[in-house]
């Protein structure tokens, strides 16, 4: 498929059941993550803290072990196998994702409050 134009990426990611995050390094937050999440999509993704900081085991992603090769296959042939589970994953990941307000806005709003803090606690110590 190649790069896509990110005003196309919801109808991409509407034409899959099943997403995966293969590898990510461990500093990162990938934004793919989050275009999964909104459209309530499985997500398969390897079990590392900062994964684990957006994603919960068995509650809204299936996260498998990155050392062992054949995981992610095993989580990928595990969700084709139980579309039950595809559907809970995906609903469990959308409501999270607005739960925790994983936006641009919302991001943003953090930003924000934590700039604020930060200029209340200097003016304290000035």
């Amino acid at each position: 498929m190649g790069v896509v134009p990110h005003a196309a990426v919801p109808d991409e990611v509407a034409k899959f059941d099943i997403a995966l995050q293969p590898q990510v390094n461990a500093y990162a937050s990938p934004l793919k993550i989050f275009d999964y999440m909104a459209a309530a999509r499985a997500i398969v993704a390897p079990d590392q803290p900062n994964i684990r900081e957006i994603l919960v085991r068995e509650e809204t992603a299936l996260l498998f072990d990155p050392a062992d090769p054949g995981a992610l296959w095993r989580a990928v042939a595990r969700l084709i196998g139980d579309p039950a589970l595809r559907a809970r994953l995906g609903a469990n990941a959308r409501a999270e994702l607005e739960r925790q307000d994983y936006t641009w806005r919302g991001n943003a709003r953090r930003v924000v409050a934590m700039a604020k803090e930060i200029a209340r606690n200097k003016g304290k110590s000035a």
